[in-house]
């Protein structure tokens, strides 16, 4: 298979196994970022070349979909240790937040300038009164 949009054959594979147990082509596609034709196109390409290859080396079509769902198997391991591990720092910066909040002190407030200004004239001969 031609390498497009710089996916590896293993993320095709996967995709096309997916494909294969029944998620929604539109869903994988949306995931990954490109049209579902594409998706069906790996199918087809897979199908093709990648099984008729495959049974070409002894390995079975469904011993091909075994690998791509073990490849899958791992790759969901790992985004699940990597949201376990975002759910730990999300909880390490909640409880530091409440902490950070009382350590900034309020900038002091402004004093308001008159909206209005008046005029006093004053005559120097008026004399102050006592």
């Amino acid at each position: 298979m031609q390498e497009a949009r710089g996916f590896s054959p293993e993320v095709k594979k996967i995709a096309v196994a997916r494909l294969e147990l029944g998620e929604s082509g539109a869903a994988i596609a949306a995931e990954l970022g490109v049209n579902r034709i594409t998706v069906h196109k790996w199918r087809r390409a897979l199908r093709e070349s990648g099984l008729n290859a495959a049974a070409g080396s002894g390995i079975t079509a469904q011993a091909a979909i075994d690998k791509a769902l073990g490849a899958l198997a791992e790759v969901l391991e790992r985004s699940e240790s990597e949201a376990s591990r975002i759910a730990a720092a999300n909880a390490i910066l909640a409880r530091a937040q409440p902490k950070a909040a009382a350590a900034k002190a309020e900038p002091p407030k402004k004093k308001e300038l008159p909206t209005r200004i008046e005029w006093v004239i004053i005559d120097p001969r008026d004399k102050p009164q006592d």
